[in-house]
């Protein structure tokens, strides 16, 4: 490994070609600025409704106001964020991006009567105006509404609300602030004594790496500092937490868990099975952590230990090799899909590189009236090819939803939008599998789905089952603390990986690194978008790529386990996730091992 394939450039040293096409939310600051003042202003003319919706004539000219300065509102927080995210450091980003989110709690605020209003209605009339072909645009809504209203405070309450929510933010923002611009980690070395720079991004390429060394070397600076701030980060995950509670308790919710997952129309009944069935299914993955332990030579692994390949058929993939794996293998998809992937390419929806104080991982978003962008920090090797594809699922299914669906029905929700990129990774892995005669690769390509399997079903729930622990927790009156944390974490890490994994002093603290705790009840639905997509895969595969294109074109038209079932994949039987673990078990068998290493 040299350090100059790992160089981290000001963003201004990449080429452009390799940048996202901001300019085309806004071409200059000034023009942000212009909408911002607009938006401001219609913000206050909004308020001229309040105690004025008793027509539908009123109401539907409300409604359609009020899409109107949320669909600015978008495009503001979109192009504020993506300017942060491309390099958090800059102070003016910094400001922009406070800046949107004030406005989005202003308008919050201005618009928080309109669902008091309507219900104060009364069921009756809102069941006139989903009848009424005027308010097709609305008829989900205002359904949903109706199922909302045992949870709907009064105007004035529903104000003292609304001011909490960018209060709700902090932690988030605290959080993120502190790992991505404030920490510094020291430098990793390999066997041989080379140093290399640690940050947020380089620290998945080197936990990939065959040298233990440089991976425990990493794994050490990285969380030797997330244990350093363990307390800090414990107290902003405890208030995040608290937020999380206060809403669900002054909603009259019976838990922080019933709250979250009200919005999908999912139970908590449905996700405690889930958990269920995944951790009476565990022998599997203990299995495979059997397996690693033995190819790797080792007699029990550690964390630094699970993401290293387990064969050596890696290979550097240039960013303009992968376009062409990509738009190959999702062609199944279609001629529609894939003239989308292209134009994702050509008009430069996506950020490649890693570039100082750019914000690590990677992530798809979109606003109505843009095409979406895609943030990667794209370094050449397997995974990034599947983190782009993946991506690139979340990218076109906004593009088809948006181009299908009214303003009010565009957006999905996770649950569908994890389907649409997990989807792509099966697809891409399908193709890589079926074009490979090498004994080694194909090894290599049965262990992805493995891993697959391991970090999207197993991992995810195992996290999901963190967050329902620690949410009671905080909904019996206690406090999490750097202690319990550690300690409800470890415990799951030695259920979840058996007797084949070896704790240390930092396996406890992993919790601190991961950033969707702060959306909690947020990852379980990885793990179900990845049953269900092992699912759709199959169907593609089979030349049956209708109900799965319709599906993704469905936008957000629908509760996402009726949009489902619509497509044929029932997900509360939890036969997709029976399916995907037996799928894991014969691909575990397939797998030719060879001799341990020395």
């Amino acid at each position: 490994m040299e350090n100059s394939k790992i160089e981290i450039l000001e963003r201004d040293k990449i080429d452009k070609s390799y940048r996202w096409s901001i300019e085309d939310l806004y071409p200059s600051e000034e023009a942000f600025d212009s909408d911002f003042k607009k938006a401001k202003e219609y913000i206050q003319e909004i308020r001229d409704y309040q105690h004025k919706l008793k027509s539908k004539e009123i109401i539907l000219e409300c409604l359609k106001f009020r899409d109107k300065i949320s669909r600015i509102l978008d495009r503001l927080y979109t192009y504020s964020h993506l300017k942060f995210d491309e390099d958090s450091s800059l102070e003016q980003s910094q400001i922009m991006l406070s800046n949107s989110q004030w406005l989005l709690q202003s308008f919050e605020e201005a618009t928080s009567f309109i669902e008091p209003e309507l219900i104060s209605l009364g069921k009756d009339f809102l069941d006139e105006l989903i009848l009424d072909s005027k308010f097709e645009d609305y008829n989900f809504e205002i359904k949903n509404l109706i199922r909302q209203m045992p949870h709907i405070l009064s105007e004035n309450e529903e104000k003292i609300v609304a001011k909490t929510s960018l209060l709700a933010f902090s932690p988030s923002h605290t959080y993120h602030h502190l790992t991505i611009s404030d920490f510094e980690f020291p430098d990793a070395f390999d066997s041989s004594g080379k140093t290399y720079p640690l940050t947020q991004g380089t620290y998945s390429l080197y936990i990939h790496n065959q040298d233990r060394i440089l991976r425990e070397s990493a794994y050490k600076s990285l969380f030797g500092t997330y244990k350093k701030h363990q307390n800090t980060l414990a107290s902003t995950l405890d208030m995040s937490f608290k937020f999380l509670n206060f809403y669900s308790t002054t909603r009259k919710y019976d838990s922080s868990i019933d709250y979250s997952l009200f919005s999908d129309n999912v139970s908590k009944k449905f996700y405690k099975e889930l958990i269920n069935i995944v951790k009476s299914n565990l022998k599997p993955l203990h299995s495979y952590i059997k397996l690693k332990s033995k190819i790797l030579g080792l007699k029990k692994v550690r964390l630094f230990d699970l993401n290293v390949p387990l064969f050596d058929s890696e290979r550097d993939i240039s960013f303009e090799d992968s376009k062409d794996i990509v738009i190959n293998s999702l062609s199944p998809l279609g001629k529609e899909y894939i003239d989308l992937v292209q134009r994702a390419f050509s008009e430069r929806w996506i950020d490649v590189y890693e570039n100082k104080n750019k914000v690590s991982g990677a992530y798809s978003t979109s606003c109505y009236d843009v095409h979406p962008y895609i943030l990667l920090n794209y370094k050449g090797k397997l995974e990034d090819l599947f983190t782009m594809v993946h991506e690139i699922g979340h990218a076109i299914h906004s593009a088809l939803a948006n181009k299908s669906q009214p303003y009010t029905k565009s957006s999905y929700s996770i649950i569908s939008a994890e389907i649409a990129s997990i989807t792509n990774e099966i697809l891409l892995l399908e193709f890589l599998t079926r074009n490979t005669t090498d004994k080694t690769e194909r090894n290599s390509l049965l262990n992805k789905f493995l891993e697959n399997t391991r970090t999207t079903l197993y991992r995810q729930i195992q996290f999901a089952e963190f967050e329902l622990k620690i949410s009671e927790l905080i909904d019996n009156f206690q406090s999490l603390t750097a202690q319990n944390l550690n300690t409800i974490y470890d415990e799951l890490n030695k259920e979840y990986y058996g007797e084949f994994l070896e704790t240390d002093e930092f396996s406890g603290v992993e919790w601190a690194r991961i950033p969707h705790f702060y959306s909690p009840f947020y990852v379980y639905k990885y793990s179900t978008g990845f049953s269900c997509a092992n699912y759709f895969a199959e169907r593609i595969l089979s030349k049956d790529t209708g109900s799965y294109i319709n599906f993704l074109k469905s936008g957000g038209a629908n509760f996402p386990l009726d949009l489902l079932k619509s497509a044929g994949v029932d997900l509360e039987s939890l036969e997709p996730v029976k399916l995907t673990i037996k799928k894991f078990s014969e691909k575990l068998k397939e797998i030719d091992s060879p001799p341990a290493k020395p």
